[in-house]
């Protein structure tokens, strides 16, 4: 006759709650502010629609295309937020614990500021552009993607890792870009550049927070 004893009971409830602590644990990427849900769409990998409300999931492969309007942002659990600005085509690449082992993510034109929370180990951050990879631990930066005028990245808070990549996807050249600072993939001389107060003021507009707030991101202070 078969006795449950209290270890077997104790693995029996171990094997049930696994599952749902790892479902509890992966990240989620969602939409905590639209500013007008008629100029921004969602499209999965596969080509269908999802509604551009506020709590709406944007998982893996998913693309977000906004017009007249920008978007906020939540990575959960970690807490990171992005803020995408008009105009602007970004998609979602892997999440970790998901497809991959860092938060991979692209910005196929336009513009986003990303503010990041700083995590343990061996998890990162990297933001595509068409042209340039900025790979990220814990910061609060701003990334352009536009082809007539150069892809640039401009740090406010911590230490990126912006590199030029070639149209295989590897990189020909990476730099440190510090807080203060900022590059472009056109430079003639591809190195930071100090920024003024009227660059970072050009760099970052229309990318203010609005329903999220960078205090509220782990391990950042707010100047």
């Amino acid at each position: 006759m078969f006795v449950q004893t209290p270890a077997r009971c104790f693995l029996f409830l171990l094997c049930l709650l696994t599952p749902l602590a790892w479902a509890q644990a992966l990240p989620k990427l969602t939409l905590v502010y639209v500013e007008d849900e008629t100029q921004v769409t969602l499209t999965k990998d596969k080509g269908g629609r999802v509604d551009a409300v506020e709590g709406a999931e944007v998982t893996v492969g998913t693309t977000v295309s906004t017009k007249a309007s920008s978007v906020e942002l939540r990575l959960e659990p970690n807490g990171s937020v992005l803020k995408l600005a008009h105009d602007t085509v970004f998609s979602v690449r892997s999440l970790v614990g998901l497809q991959g082992v860092s938060n991979d993510f692209s910005v196929l034109s336009g513009k986003i500021r990303m503010v990041a929370a700083k995590l343990g180990g061996n998890v990162s951050y990297n933001v595509f552009t068409p042209t340039a990879q900025a790979g990220v631990r814990g910061t609060d930066f701003a990334v352009e993607a536009n082809d007539k005028t150069g892809d640039w990245i401009c740090v406010k808070e911590g230490l990126v890792e912006f590199a030029i990549l070639d149209a295989n996807g590897g990189k020909l050249k990476a730099i440190p870009i510090a807080a203060g600072e900022f590059a472009n993939v056109k430079m003639a001389n591809f190195a930071p550049r100090k920024a003024s107060a009227s660059d970072l003021a050009d760099k970052f507009e229309g990318l203010d927070f609005f329903a999220v707030r960078e205090a509220d991101v782990p391990g950042h202070s707010v100047p």
